[in-house]
C-alpha cells in the first residue's frame, strides 16, 4: 500500500465540519467519496485535526493509503478535484513515509480569525468574518495576547464537555499576533494543539478586551480559573481558518504570517521550539453586530 499526504483548502460554510457525521455532509466524507470513485474501494482519510461546522481551511493536511498501482501522485490532485464540489480543492498529493500520520505527527497548527469593524453587515464576506460595529483597540488586544503566550492550561478557552478539556488543557501557544488591515483586525494563533473551540474563544476574549469591556490583565484570571464561564464568547465559525499544519518542531523566532496577508502585525512570540516546517457568540455574528 502507498501512504499519501494531501494538502487541501475548503470553504466550510456548507459542511458540518471535517469529521464524518451521520446527519449531513462533511469535508472528510466528500474526500472519501471522491477517492472511492477513483479507486473503486473505500479509503479512510485521516485529517490533521477536526475543523468545526462553518470553519474554513487553507492548509488542512490529510493522509490515506491506496493500492500501490494506480494514478500517479502528480495527477491525483486533479483527478480528485474532478470529483469534488468547487468549495473543496486538493492542492497537492505527495508520497509519504509508511508511518506518516496526518494527526499524530502534527507538531503545531496555525489558525487565523478575522474580525470586520463595520456597522453595515458583510455581504461578500458574510461567511468569512465575524463583525463588530466599533473600532477595536488592537494594541490592547496584543498586550493581552502577550500574557497568553507560552505553555499554559487553556481549559478556560475550551468547550467544557470536550474530551481534550476533560483530559487536561495544557498546550504551548507559540504565537499570538494581532494586526490591523483597514477595517479588519486579524488574529493569528500558532500552538502545539488546540482544544475544542479554543481559537474562537481566544479571539472572543481578545475582542472583549479590544472593546474595553475587560482590562488587559483579565486573561490572567481567566487562565487561572480553568473554567469556560470565565472567558469570552466563541466567535462565529466563519471567521476562522486553519492556515497551516507544521510537521517539525515549530520555531516562533522569525516566523511571519503567510504572504497572502499584508505585513505589519503586532505580534508576540514565545522563545520555545525548534525548526519550523511550512506547511455563536452572544452579540457577534457573521452578519450581525456586537452591541
Amino acid at each position: 500500500m502507498r501512504n499519501l499526504k494531501a494538502v487541501l483548502e475548503y470553504d466550510g460554510t456548507g459542511y458540518l465540519g471535517w469529521q464524518l457525521q451521520p446527519r449531513g455532509p462533511t469535508v472528510q466524507g466528500e474526500l472519501e467519496a471522491a477517492l472511492e470513485a477513483l479507486t473503486g474501494t473505500r479509503v479512510r482519510v485521516i485529517g490533521s485535526g477536526r475543523t468545526d461546522a462553518g470553519v474554513h481551511a487553507r492548509g488542512q493536511v490529510a493522509s490515506f493509503r491506496v493500492a500501490r498501482a494506480g494514478i500517479a501522485t502528480d495527477r491525483l490532485a486533479a483527478a480528485l478535484n474532478a470529483h469534488l464540489s468547487p468549495d473543496i480543492a486538493v492542492l497537492s498529493v505527495t508520497e509519504a513515509a509508511a508511518d506518516f500520520h496526518a494527526r499524530f505527527d502534527a507538531r503545531a497548527k496555525h489558525y487565523r480569525y478575522v474580525v470586520l469593524e463595520r456597522r453595515a453587515r458583510a455581504a461578500l464576506d458574510r461567511h468569512r468574518v465575524g463583525r463588530v460595529p466599533v473600532r477595536l483597540d488592537a494594541a490592547a488586544m496584543q498586550r493581552a495576547a502577550a500574557r497568553l503566550v507560552g505553555r499554559r492550561d487553556f481549559r478556560s478557552f475550551a468547550t467544557a464537555a470536550s474530551g481534550g478539556a476533560r483530559r487536561g488543557g495544557e498546550r504551548e501557544l507559540y504565537v499570538a499576533a494581532v494586526r490591523r488591515l483597514g477595517d479588519r483586525v486579524v488574529l493569528d494563533f500558532v500552538a502545539s494543539g488546540f482544544l475544542h473551540n479554543m481559537a474562537r474563544c481566544l479571539a472572543g476574549t481578545l475582542v472583549e478586551i479590544g472593546r474595553g469591556r475587560w482590562p488587559e490583565d483579565e486573561v490572567d484570571r481567566i487562565v487561572a480559573a480553568r473554567d469556560r464561564r470565565a472567558a469570552g464568547p466563541n466567535l462565529p465559525p466563519g471567521g476562522l481558518t486553519l492556515m497551516q499544519v507544521f510537521y517539525r518542531e515549530f520555531s516562533p523566532a522569525g516566523w511571519e504570517p503567510p504572504d497572502d496577508e499584508p505585513r505589519g502585525a503586532i505580534g508576540v512570540r514565545s522563545d520555545r521550539g525548534g525548526d519550523a516546517a511550512p506547511g455563536a457568540a452572544a452579540g457577534l455574528t457573521p452578519g450581525g453586530s456586537c452591541l
